[in-house]
């Protein structure tokens, strides 16, 4: 092999150890806790995203995807919603709630946007899931929940964690039929796309 040989060879050796390394840089913890006696198997849920101040849906438009995939054999009736960042009414998500008449409202909400050390200095958020009565004023179930990794996986973290919400739930006795699918390749576009 000459030199431009092992040159091309190293170089393409070191993108895909780069690659694979950024591929398994994600992580997805949830801690979750119930109201026993609130524990029942849903037949329509309405999911209400919201990720603050950020103005890009992107983020939570890759957990909604996460979600159907996780509900698309599951035996109850989704709604997804999005609180805007820039929603100067926000009486319109109770309406819409209520006109879907679910059993319960999921609500995902950022918590905390942090740069952690201990994960090299990956972005992690933080979010609080909790699982409603139709009127929002009775907790059912909460989650706390750790998303961090790169920046470029967001689509992949997003759809973890959605597996790990739909999961939990499943596991508390809220859901059946959830199937995780297996969540999207990471690509080499730097972007969240």
């Amino acid at each position: 092999m000459n030199r431009f040989g092992a040159s091309v060879f190293w170089r393409g050796a070191f993108l895909a150890a780069i690659l694979s390394f950024a591929a398994g840089c994600t992580s997805v913890t949830i801690k979750s806790n119930k109201d026993e006696s609130s524990v029942r198997q849903l037949k329509r849920l309405s999911i209400v995203i919201n990720h603050g101040e950020v103005t890009d849906t992107q983020l939570s438009n890759y957990l909604i995807d996460g979600f159907k995939g996780c509900f698309s054999n599951a035996p109850v009736q989704v709604d997804y919603s999005l609180v805007s960042a820039l929603d100067l009414d926000t009486k319109s998500q109770t309406e819409r709630i209520k006109t879907f008449n679910p059993d319960a409202v999921l609500v995902v909400s950022v918590t905390t946007y942090v740069i952690a050390a201990e994960y090299g200095g990956y972005p992690t958020i933080k979010y609080d899931a909790s699982l409603f009565d139709p009127g929002l004023t009775k907790r059912y179930w909460r989650a706390a929940v750790d998303n961090s990794g790169g920046t470029a996986l967001m689509k992949l973290r997003m759809h973890q964690m959605a597996g790990k919400i739909a999961t939990q739930l499943q596991t508390d006795g809220f859901l059946t039929g959830i199937q995780v699918p297996e969540p999207p390749r990471p690509t080499a576009n730097p972007t969240h796309k």
